[in-house]
């Protein structure tokens, strides 16, 4: 590429001859192209329709999965965090481990029952 004032030949990426200091058009142009199409790249990329939470999933298991625990360790939470998920979350497999988890704690209550009754 030349310069179109003094006529030197110059990089293709030059904005202004290092000879003269002209401004070079065509590299303008070029990064202004380049400019406009990394911005709609980037409004492309970042339509809401586009975006996906990453946290959505393990923030939806939450109560499900403190259900399984407490119902597991026998506590009345695990009952009271498996109604809660069940009456809140619609997606099987939460509705599943709240399930398990208010099973784990009847379970539960059952065995201590037994054992403080006849053990």
């Amino acid at each position: 590429m030349y310069c179109v004032k003094c006529g030197k030949e110059i990089g293709d990426n030059s904005e202004f001859c290092p000879y003269c200091g002209a401004e070079n058009p065509d590299a303008k142009k070029q990064k202004d192209q380049a400019a406009d199409y990394y911005k709609q790249m980037y409004e492309r990329e970042n339509r809401p329709e586009n975006y996906h939470h990453p946290q959505t999933k393990s923030e939806g298991m939450v109560i499900p999965l403190l259900a399984l625990i407490f119902g597991l360790l026998g506590g009345w939470l695990g009952l009271l965090f498996g109604i809660i998920g069940l009456a809140k979350y619609k997606e099987k497999s939460n509705k599943i481990m709240c399930i398990v988890g208010i099973a784990a704690w009847a379970i539960w209550l059952v065995i201590y029952t037994y054992m403080r009754n006849f053990g």
